[in-house]
């Protein structure tokens, strides 16, 4: 049987705002306190743009999914010259796992 479960982030938050804090530069666009937002808005649309279908739920699946997508949104933010090219670079990360997967693709192809 088929269910829909909401990726939660529970249990991984610290890690994951580790990985941001450590990774997240953003060369000379901002400061501490954008800083900061941005890597809050990262976090929680970790959790919020993925309504995952898994025939059994593990924990680590999920884990992998909101790192990948968490690299990503880091990777293109750190490619920002301006705050208004961080702005633009948040709408336009991908929102669930096909849109992970196609700019996945995308990056290495």
């Amino acid at each position: 049987m088929l269910s829909l479960s909401l990726i939660s982030i529970e249990g991984h938050l610290e890690d994951l705002q580790c990985f941001i804090s450590q990774e997240l530069s953003m060369s000379g666009t901002s400061t501490d306190k954008f800083k900061e937002n941005i890597a809050q808005r990262i976090v929680r649309d970790s959790q919020n743009n993925f309504l995952v279908s898994i025939v059994k739920s593990h924990s680590c699946c999920r884990k992998i999914l909101i790192r990948q997508w968490v690299r990503l949104a880091v990777d293109k933010l750190n490619l920002c010259h301006t705050q208004a090219d961080i702005k633009l670079a948040l709408q336009q990360l991908p929102v669930g796992m096909e849109a992970l997967y196609d700019r996945m693709a995308s990056s290495i192809a």
